[in-house]
């Protein structure tokens, strides 16, 4: 994904719960964590999922703001790691690079 220095973009997150049990609800949590010591947490904000009932869907909106004066071209990569009750749910790799 790309996104201007100094500018905001939204994008969503969609979680599913599969759990086998049919009557449980899971606590699911996100947390975005940048690689290779490039790039910020701070620069996302994660609106977290509520309980979330077996089969349901939640989608997460998740809103970075890249500070002013990043180099154009410039790329960070995180991993979004999706938490259900406490314990590694999913895990996806993203790349945000600075709009040229």
């Amino acid at each position: 994904m790309e996104v201007g220095s100094g500018k905001s973009l939204n994008i969503y997150l969609g979680i599913q719960n599969l759990d086998e049990d049919l009557d449980s609800r899971a606590k699911f949590k996100v947390i975005i964590t940048p690689l290779e010591d490039k790039g910020k947490e701070e620069w996302f904000v994660i609106a977290q999922p509520s309980n979330i009932k077996v089969g349901e869907k939640s989608i997460v909106p998740l809103q970075v703001t890249l500070p002013k004066g990043l180099p154009p071209g410039t790329s960070y990569t995180y991993t979004i790691q999706v938490f259900k009750n406490d314990k590694e749910y999913s895990s996806q790799g993203i790349i945000l690079r600075v709009k040229e």
